[in-house]
């Protein structure tokens, strides 16, 4: 047995009980995720638009993920205090969690970078030249159909 008391121990346990909680609140308000104009989870583009729609509940939203994360992250640390150099596999775990928390809170970076850009997209300036009128015009001389077939769209191409 080891001597760690039992107060030591429940802060981790919180935690991790309080970042879980905070995590499936927080999953089930996600715009084009279960409630907030549900999407399908293959459609990108949707999910993206709602997510742009509803910039404010992402910003928030993201945050409380990473938040969440943070703490199971702080919680799942403290097992490796108690494990000893006998259980390889449970420190392989911890690592393995640590890991995928980490991937995880940079996509939500990502995302929230991402509806950041297209909640000022007409803002940005390049050179001195609007991002959105620099795209019109590169997108209506790249993207035009063949003469042939004046109906097809490439589809690279924005709608």
């Amino acid at each position: 047995m080891t001597s760690m008391t039992f107060s030591g121990n429940k802060t981790a346990g919180w935690a991790i009980v309080g970042g879980l909680a905070l995590l499936l609140i927080a999953l089930i308000l996600y715009p084009g995720g279960w409630v907030v104009e549900a999407t399908s989870s293959l459609d990108f583009q949707s999910t993206i638009d709602a997510m742009v729609e509803n910039d404010n509940l992402s910003h928030a939203v993201f945050f409380a993920v990473i938040v969440a994360c943070l703490a199971i992250s702080y919680g799942l640390f403290w097992f490796w205090r108690l494990s000893d150099s006998g259980d390889a596999l449970l420190r392989f775990g911890i690592l393995l969690n640590l890991f995928h928390y980490g991937i995880y809170i940079l996509t939500m970076g990502m995302r929230h970078m991402l509806v950041a850009i297209a909640q000022h997209q007409g803002d940005i300036e390049v050179d001195g030249v609007a991002a959105s009128a620099a795209r019109s015009t590169t997108t209506s001389s790249c993207c035009r159909p063949p003469a042939e077939a004046s109906t097809t769209r490439l589809p690279w191409c924005p709608r």
